[in-house]
């Protein structure tokens, strides 16, 4: 089992260039920016963003191994893209993302 932070490219090769090809990725990275519409941050809404989507996309990209046939990306995000409560919007927005981005990942 190997770690790696999504947020460095190095990070991510790492795991590739130490034991080949890699055949089972899980992702539960999470960058959450909670609070009201008018309480965001700039700089939280697209941290969020791409640590929670663009970050397993990269993992996705350098790790793919062409012969594994039976390998598995598994990338979580959550139940507020279905239910979304006050303060959640970039939760909700994130999560929904990963769903997308998940089913487009599957058909590559």
């Amino acid at each position: 089992m190997k770690y790696v932070d999504v947020t460095d490219d190095t990070s991510i090769a790492a795991p590739a260039d130490e034991v080949g090809s890699v055949h089972h990725v899980v992702s539960t990275v999470s960058a959450r920016a909670r609070g009201a519409v008018g309480e965001l941050s700039p700089e939280a809404i697209p941290l969020s963003f791409h640590t929670k989507v663009v970050g397993p996309i990269m993992p996705a990209q350098t790790l793919r191994s062409e012969d594994a046939e039976d390998g598995s990306f598994v990338l979580f995000s959550g139940v507020a893209t279905l239910e979304p409560d006050p303060g959640f919007l970039t939760v909700a927005s994130t999560n929904g993302s990963v769903n997308a981005a998940t089913r487009s990942l599957a058909v590559h």
